[in-house]
């Protein structure tokens, strides 16, 4: 599985251009005080029954939305290369192929993040509604 390849939208690639293939994330430190910590444990006592009622499926629908479009369009992209393209069909292994498992890895990673949030929603439905 390709889990440690980070997969860039299609518009992404459209805005970034011929320098697409140059795109990385780049480091991030965090570090908090004593002050920083009371801060962040008084908000979490304050809004922790928030935490718990919210569900991540219901807050994300739209960028659910546009990962499944650009899954689709990535899709129909590698299927109109495939066609266009007859000696596709005589390599055992071609570009399309690792394409096409790029964007499975990504539709896997995409269902796997819904099945752990219906499953947080089931936990929390069974802890606080039963």
């Amino acid at each position: 599985m390709l889990s440690s390849h980070q997969v860039i939208p299609l518009e992404k690639i459209a805005e970034y251009g011929h320098h697409h293939s140059k795109y990385y994330k780049l480091e991030i430190n965090c570090f908090k005080s004593k002050l920083d910590a009371s801060l962040l444990e008084a908000v979490w006592n304050r809004f922790w029954a928030s935490t718990l009622s919210t569900s991540p499926l219901l807050e994300d629908r739209a960028q659910l939305a546009r990962q499944i479009t650009d899954l689709s369009k990535r899709m129909k992209h590698i299927e109109r290369d495939r066609q266009d393209t007859t000696i596709g069909y005589l390599l055992p292994y071609s570009t399309n192929e690792a394409d096409m498992m790029q964007v499975m890895a990504e539709a896997q990673k995409v269902s796997n993040e819904q099945i752990r949030g219906l499953l947080s929603l089931t936990i929390k439905n069974q802890l606080f509604n039963s």
